[in-house]
């Protein structure tokens, strides 16, 4: 899987710091798809689907387990303004402050698809196909 989305984000024209946080963001959202759609180690697949266009890297992790009972785009910060800590959404946060755009979709028949969006507009080592 890594070496998918590196290979992605060097020809979307990440660079190595931006390469090393999306491979974080993507490894968050595929132990979040373990540990929420197929706990107590369920066997199940999971899909990785990567887009680049000329302005951005869209990757989108999709099972078919069981959905989220709740989108993670309306989790909390993991830190509230108050200090106190949430319980549950760190990794999510994770990927929220790596990626410039989260998308989440519940899929009508079991799974979920969730999506980041890095912008490469500006990234100076593009690799055009």
């Amino acid at each position: 899987m890594i070496g998918y989305i590196h290979e992605l984000g060097t020809i979307a024209g990440l660079s190595e710091t931006d390469l090393y946080l999306l491979e974080i963001a993507s490894e968050e959202a595929f132990e979040n798809i373990l540990e929420h759609a197929y706990p107590d180690c369920q066997p199940g697949d999971v899909f990785i689907k990567g887009t680049i266009t000329p302005n951005d890297l869209v990757l989108s992790f999709r099972d078919e387990g069981i959905p989220f009972h709740d989108s993670p785009e309306n989790y909390p910060y993991y830190i509230a303004s108050d200090g106190d800590m949430e319980s549950h959404g760190l990794g999510f946060q994770i990927i929220r402050n790596i990626v410039d755009e989260v998308r989440f979709e519940n899929l009508e028949n079991g799974g979920n698809t969730p999506s980041g969006q890095k912008n490469t507009e500006n990234c100076s080592n593009k690799n055009r196909l």
